[in-house]
């Protein structure tokens, strides 16, 4: 199995105990996620964040033998939307994903993180990554190649 971090994030103590009974359980789940609460870097969390659903980096628990057929997590132009690509590639290729509908993860807003204020290069990899999905799309569906110009190349994968 194989769960993921982001740095400055906090799992629950009972996350991965959740997550690996359903992995466990359920061969033909291929990624758990949970919910995520709010708080703020300068405060402790008091239970009273905003919570969201949401496959997150620090959410997502999943088995090994499906990260090796989804393949690497990349990350896009501004390093922002790797998950999303990966996620997008792994739903493309059918696998069964569970969320459960609990906060199992405490996500620390820290001002001036990647994700606080999206600048232009951050957006420059959403764009990227929705571009490679549609572009996928498209293949998967036998369409001809699409006119729309690709973003530039402003790191690996693009």
């Amino acid at each position: 199995m194989i769960a993921t971090l982001d740095a400055d994030d906090l799992w629950l103590p009972q996350k991965m105990e959740r997550q690996l009974a359903i992995l466990t359980n359920q061969a033909t789940v291929a990624l758990v996620g949970s919910w995520s609460r709010q708080f703020h870097h300068d405060q402790p969390d008091d239970g009273r964040g905003e919570c969201r659903p949401g496959l997150l980096r620090s959410t997502i628990s999943f088995r090994r033998d499906v990260f090796d057929m989804v393949g690497e997590i990349v990350d896009p132009p501004g390093r922002c939307g790797e998950m999303v690509d990966w996620l997008a590639r792994l739903r493309e290729q059918g696998h069964v994903v569970v969320e459960i509908e609990e906060v199992l993860t405490l996500r620390r807003i820290t001002p001036g993180s990647l994700t606080h204020q999206r600048q232009e290069v951050q957006a420059m990899g959403f764009l990227a990554v929705a571009h490679r999905a549609m572009l996928r799309r498209r293949q998967a569906l036998g369409l001809a190649p699409t006119t729309m110009q690709a973003p530039p190349d402003r790191g690996p994968d693009c």
